[in-house]
């Protein structure tokens, strides 16, 4: 599965909402895909902080020796 770029989220929450403004789906359907969307930028998130910890506790195992 191809992971998303941010700008590509963006660009789909701003479809969100030009769709939910031109009345093409309503509210419920609108938060619905929202918070998909938010759900998968926190993921990215999560894991991109974990490859920074991982590599901070790699350079400070590196610094023991």
């Amino acid at each position: 599965m191809k992971q998303l770029e941010l700008g590509q989220i963006q660009a789909l929450l701003t479809n969100v909402y030009q769709r939910l403004r031109n009345k093409e789906i309503s509210k419920e359907q609108a938060k619905c895909e929202a918070d998909l969307l938010k759900s998968i930028v926190e993921v990215s998130e999560i894991s991109r902080i974990k490859n920074q910890l991982a590599e901070i506790k790699s350079l400070l195992n590196a610094n023991r020796k």
